[in-house]
């Protein structure tokens, strides 16, 4: 479900852009430049734009392999590409007090209070709780193996 979003995602921000609607055996380093350069300025993140020139790189590969183009435009079209480090600030314990306050307040979410308390304690990721068992959980040490992820 995840890669899902990702690429859907990165289709909306370019399926109307020059780049996306020319032919493979049209394309040169410099479109796909120009592509990841508009992104930026339009503040698409950073994996969007790594994503996409994955994406890209296979569709050309494949147009090498059937010859409907001689060479792979999109490997290097993001080498000198400057991607901004992306940062992702973390809860103050305030703020996850105030959060957890929230959910057990609302009738809505409460019953997911216990879930959220136990994420935020841990640093557990979503797909990770999906994904544990009984058997994950030593009781009698106390101990909680995380070694799986629920991909969709």
């Amino acid at each position: 479900m995840v890669t899902y979003h990702s690429y859907n995602n990165a289709w909306k921000h370019t399926r109307k852009h020059r780049v996306s609607n020319s032919k493979v055996r049209n394309l040169r380093e410099s479109d796909f430049q120009i592509l990841y350069r508009d992104l930026l300025k339009a503040g698409v993140g950073n994996s969007t734009i790594v994503l996409l020139n994955k994406v890209h790189n296979v569709v050309m590969k494949f147009g090498c392999k059937e010859d409907y183009v001689r060479y792979n435009f999109a490997h290097e079209a993001l080498k000198g590409f400057t991607l901004a480090p992306s940062t992702r600030k973390a809860l103050t314990i305030k703020q996850q007090q105030g959060f957890l306050d929230f959910i057990k307040q609302d009738s809505q979410f409460d019953h997911m209070y216990n879930v959220v308390h136990f994420m935020l304690e841990t640093a557990i990721r979503i797909s990770e709780m999906a994904a544990l068992t009984i058997h994950d959980i030593d009781f009698e040490h106390g101990i909680l193996t995380v070694n799986k992820q629920y991909l969709a």
